[in-house]
């Protein structure tokens, strides 16, 4: 990831056989620089149309940058605005829409999770994940 820019743009990888959300546009907020590239390497080996961004601003601009998320992947820990803060402004921003909405997080008790409910997300997966294992999330909330 290159540190200048706030939006990384991942086109089709036609290298890969399987791309199971080849039809999707992915949106992730990701602040940690590992987990970001992480998130590079499964969303372009899955065939996905994706933007990862760092924080709050950076996702803003990916947005008004006529990008139209289908999923949006949100870490809750970011610095800054967190990821609720995020789920709020994108709800706003395509509430026309029918845009899915995963938190992606360590935070994994109980009690947290039933907050990324009530707060409107769709569903969560717990890190570290596997390349499977997120795909798998997208894919059972289509």
């Amino acid at each position: 990831m290159n540190g200048e820019r706030s939006c990384i743009q991942m086109n089709i990888n036609s290298e890969f056989q399987f791309a199971p959300l080849h039809d999707l546009h992915i949106l992730a907020v990701e602040d940690d620089i590992v987990s970001a590239k992480y998130l590079e390497k499964i969303l372009g080996k899955s065939g996905a149309d994706s933007r990862i961004t760092r924080d709050f601003e950076g996702m803003k601009k990916c947005c008004q940058d006529d990008f139209c998320p289908d999923v949006v992947l949100l870490d809750i820990a970011l610095i800054g605005a967190n990821g609720f803060d995020c789920l709020k402004w994108l709800k706003e921003k395509f509430a026309n829409r029918n845009v899915i909405y995963i938190a992606q997080t360590a935070h994994v008790l109980s009690d947290e999770t039933l907050s990324y409910a009530e707060a409107g997300f769709d569903d969560f997966i717990g890190k570290p994940y596997k390349r499977e294992e997120l795909v798998n999330v997208v894919l059972a909330n289509l």
